[in-house]
């Protein structure tokens, strides 16, 4: 009996350590998603912010153009 409770001890115990894995695993891959959201929502307001400039650069370049002219 004591043989027997002692199995079933080591067993839970190694399934409550096992399921903590799989919880750590599920909590770093939602941390390592949300930073990859956050890189890729920087990367798109960069695009954005580097699109206004050139615009801008462009108008000043044909604005100048066109008064030279």
């Amino acid at each position: 009996m004591r043989k027997l409770f002692s199995l079933l001890t080591v067993s839970g115990l190694a399934l409550l350590v096992s399921s903590n894995f799989a919880l750590a695993d599920d909590i770093l891959s939602d941390a390592i998603n949300a930073v990859n959201n956050l890189v890729s929502g920087i990367q798109g307001l960069l695009s954005a912010v580097a699109s206004i400039l050139i615009f801008f650069l462009t108008y000043r370049i044909i604005k100048k153009a066109l008064n030279r002219a």
